[in-house]
């Protein structure tokens, strides 16, 4: 599985704990982790997630920002994100095998005490590690669970708009501002599986 990294501005001074515990349970499932962070807002930040997972550059975005509130709200704004909420490893296996999410925004300040870089650690397990459902999900609540996802898909389809359609309206500078940096450069064009979004982004960059 292929991981993006996107940290919001204001937690860049803790970027070095995310990446190394993320980078670590990564190892450990044998995942790789590009870490796109790009130094700016969440809603940018919710629109660089966005292309990377419409594209197929990555299977799973890992966000966030002091609460993840921000995120979450920034990344759900966008067809083909579905973001859950993870603030402990309880969160990070409801949003696994219960939500089928393909992005997680997490606080990284908020409730960052002592043991912050162990919950950090345990979340990231929980969330890379081969799929282990647990007892208390019965065969009629992973049904259940993946006709609501199959649900939400549709109606996100309907309401909102596709990615390449807001990156033409959008205008030039605001995408550069979300997506240019040498680490996209470098890994975007290379993993991205939609040519037609590839040559968008080229054009806009």
């Amino acid at each position: 599985m292929k991981i993006g990294l996107i940290v919001e501005t204001s937690q860049m001074f803790r970027m070095p704990v995310i990446e190394d515990e993320l980078c670590r349970a990564a190892e450990r499932y044998g995942h790789t982790v590009f870490n796109y962070t790009n130094d700016t807002t969440c809603a940018k930040n919710g629109l660089l997630g966005a292309v990377l997972l419409n594209s197929g550059a990555v299977d799973l975005v890992v966000t966030g920002c002091g609460t993840g509130v921000g995120a979450i709200i920034a990344a759900n704004c966008f067809a083909g994100v579905q973001c859950g909420f993870v603030a402990d490893p309880c969160d990070a296996q409801m949003v696994r095998e219960l939500n089928m999410v393909n992005s997680v925004a997490m606080p990284f300040s908020k409730d960052f005490g002592n043991e912050g870089v162990l919950n950090l650690r345990f979340c990231f397990d929980i969330l890379l590690r081969p799929m282990q459902i647990p007892s208390y999900i019965t065969p009629e609540t992973h049904k259940g669970a993946e006709a609501t996802k199959i649900e939400i898909d549709d109606i996100k389809a309907i309401c909102q708009v596709p990615v390449k359609d807001v990156l033409r309206e959008l205008d030039e500078s605001y995408v550069r501002a979300a997506l240019d940096s040498s680490v996209f450069r470098l890994n975007f064009f290379e993993n991205c599986r939609d040519p037609e979004m590839a040559a968008l982004i080229r054009e806009k960059l």
